[in-house]
């Protein structure tokens, strides 16, 4: 019995049980027709119909059987009236786009993407979304259309902490992996660079990253493909059972026929330097994300001040405006390139009153003329002055700029 009939029976069970809740078969029958009229007749008849069914947390509405049969105009009909059927779930953990989404009525789910986008990020049953729907189903059409139309929906991972990219692999949907790597790398969007970072080495409840469960399901390809966009501690994450994807080949049997892969995933692994878990070289498992020493030592001067220009963000007032440069860069490679961009500026500009100066000495006579005769002095100081506020500002900038953007990235 499919999910979708046997809700809408356990419904039926309800509404015998408690006459109030009266969602005659009448409705469900137009619901499944797509009869508009009959609805209407109904609300006639009952106009607090539609409200008692609103009142109960999870039901199988008339919303519900419409989307299911692809009944667009009465799917939509019944949003008009009561758009907060479009979000609520069924008995069984269903909205009505995951049970489109389930019987391939793919108008249906277009047209309620039309009215929101964020029915993409409905969580249902076992925390699964829409767009976790079409991963596994790899289903890339709508896939590149949800994500279009909602890229943050890309965040959401299931109650066992799955992202889409888990269950790509887990499901076998290489295409829609390859899909989401290639959306991520190219999107425009201003999370999408931390968005690379995290979701690509994020480890689900098991402690299991997408390269952990690609090695457990013997996929070189998905292997070849994280590797070149992870970095050394994020290849040599351990999971719940303190073993890095280079132990997982060792530990785990692979497919009969497949074999040859085995040595072709660890070499791929190891080259890229991956480590075994046991190696004295990797830190222990923790459950904190910072790092433990660090937090002991004191807090060196460049760091308290970097801390007081997060803190500003967050409401408290800026006591030192030295740090808004590097407060306000995006990312590392960003952040040393308008360095440097800073620095080469600064340069100019000294260059440029060198020059000024130098220029004032052709220019002495046309000053005493005028009766205003500035004193190479004064231009002196002010060069002097003017390097020394350039080199106090950026200079600790560019020496402890690891620290502040390590500091900025856990503060932002």
């Amino acid at each position: 019995m499919s999910s979708a009939k046997a809700s809408f029976l356990h419904s039926i069970s309800i509404l015998c049980k408690f006459p109030h809740l009266a969602m005659d078969e009448r409705m469900i029958g137009a619901a499944q027709t797509g009869d508009i009229n009959i609805l209407y007749e109904l609300i006639l008849n009952d106009p607090y119909v539609l409200q008692r069914i609103d009142d109960v947390p999870f039901f199988h509405t008339a919303l519900h059987v419409a989307a299911s049969a692809g009944h667009i105009d009465f799917m939509m009909e019944m949003i008009n009236l009561k758009p907060s059927f479009a979000r609520k779930l069924n008995q069984a953990g269903f909205s009505p786009m995951h049970l489109a989404l389930q019987n391939d009525r793919t108008q249906a789910v277009l047209r309620l993407l039309r009215f929101d986008k964020g029915l993409v990020r409905v969580k249902g049953r076992e925390g699964f979304t829409p767009l976790h729907h079409v991963v596994r189903a790899g289903n890339v059409d709508l896939l590149v259309k949800f994500l279009e139309v909602c890229p943050e929906a890309i965040e959401d991972v299931t109650v066992r902490d799955e992202t889409v990219f888990h269950l790509a692999v887990n499901n076998d949907m290489f295409e829609a992996f390859q899909v989401l790597v290639g959306w991520l790398i190219r999107s425009p969007h201003e999370s999408a660079q931390r968005w690379e970072k995290e979701l690509l080495s994020w480890a689900n409840i098991d402690g299991n990253t997408v390269l952990h469960v690609a090695a457990i399901r013997n996929k070189p390809l998905v292997v070849k493909a994280l590797l070149e966009r992870l970095c050394g501690d994020h290849i040599n994450a351990k999971n719940a059972e303190g073993l890095t994807a280079l132990d997982i080949p060792s530990q785990y049997a692979l497919d009969e026929g497949r074999v040859d892969y085995k040595e072709s995933i660890k070499d791929m692994i190891s080259k890229a330097g991956g480590l075994s878990g046991s190696s004295s070289s990797l830190p222990k498992t923790s459950i904190s994300s910072f790092h433990i020493e660090p937090l002991k030592g004191k807090v060196p001067v460049l760091q308290k001040i970097a801390t007081i220009a997060i803190r500003g963000k967050k409401g408290i007032p800026y006591e030192m405006p030295t740090v808004l440069t590097a407060y306000l860069l995006p990312s590392r490679s960003i952040s040393l390139f308008i360095l440097i961009t800073l620095s080469l500026f600064g340069t100019c500009y000294m260059l440029l009153v060198a020059v000024s100066i130098r220029t004032l000495t052709f220019q002495y006579p046309y000053y005493l003329a005028t009766g205003f005769v500035p004193k190479r002095r004064f231009f002196l100081l002010l060069q002097v002055v003017s390097l020394c506020i350039f080199a106090a500002v950026l200079v600790p900038a560019i020496l402890y700029s690891e620290i502040i953007l390590e500091i900025t990235k856990y503060g932002i």
